[in-house]
């Protein structure tokens, strides 16, 4: 029997869920491993999966709907690019602490400051547990991409060196809702950017229409 096809009357639409996530560690770094490999065992990496995640100021169980309340107050209200606001509550256990772990390595990385994440979830019956599960994925993904950036594109000459991170820019796709995410560094101008995403996308795009979405006040610190 062949498949019955459905037509939707309207275009899906997605939920984006904003946070901004105040980080402080060290990573440490051998010569044979890479940054991925190092995060996945990092402490901090399972203090965000412990995390608690507050939705507009609300705790709410993870199988429960993301939109429950919004939809009993606002029933008639909808809008294709909704904005949900999150806070990341990381839950240290003190009663889990061990000793002080000791880790052989050729370098260490220090992160500090605020990094912003972004989840993206269908507004189709969206479940808490997806949202936390996007914003996690996303700030995981963004710490990696900017240190791997860091690590491959600079060559330190002292024993410990202070630069800021790449920046977090969005960029709209002419005639789509979708935004492409890149990162940036405080020394690009107009121009460069302008060149390399005409690159990029084999279109012009607007410069005006960038979404920086951060402070330039985010850096690593890498030592010897």
């Amino acid at each position: 029997k062949p498949a019955d096809l459905k037509y939707q009357s309207t275009p899906s639409s997605w939920l984006t869920i904003d946070c901004n996530v105040q980080v402080d560690l060290t990573i440490p770094l051998s010569s044979c491993a890479t940054y991925q490999e190092k995060q996945k065992s990092t402490r901090w990496a399972e203090e965000l999966n412990n995390a608690v995640i507050f939705f507009n100021g609300q705790v709410k169980d993870s199988d429960g709907d993301l939109k429950e309340e919004q939809k009993k107050s606002r029933p008639a209200a909808h809008s294709s690019n909704q904005i949900i606001s999150a806070n990341i509550l990381l839950n240290s256990n003190p009663f889990n602490r061990s000793t002080a772990l000791v880790q052989v390595c050729k370098s260490s990385l220090s992160i500090q400051g605020v990094v912003k994440c972004r989840g993206y979830v269908s507004s189709n019956k969206p479940k808490v547990k997806d949202a936390e599960q996007a914003l996690k994925r996303d700030l995981l993904n963004s710490l990696s991409d900017r240190c791997e950036i860091i690590l491959n594109g600079s060559q330190h000459e002292s024993q410990k060196a202070l630069c800021p991170l790449p920046q977090r820019v969005f960029i709209p796709i002419p005639g789509s809702s979708i935004t492409l995410c890149d990162y940036v560094f405080g020394d690009e101008t107009e121009e460069d950017l302008h060149n390399r995403f005409l690159e990029m996308l084999d279109q012009e795009v607007d410069y005006k229409t960038f979404m920086f979405v951060e402070e330039k006040n985010s850096q690593d610190t890498y030592g010897m």
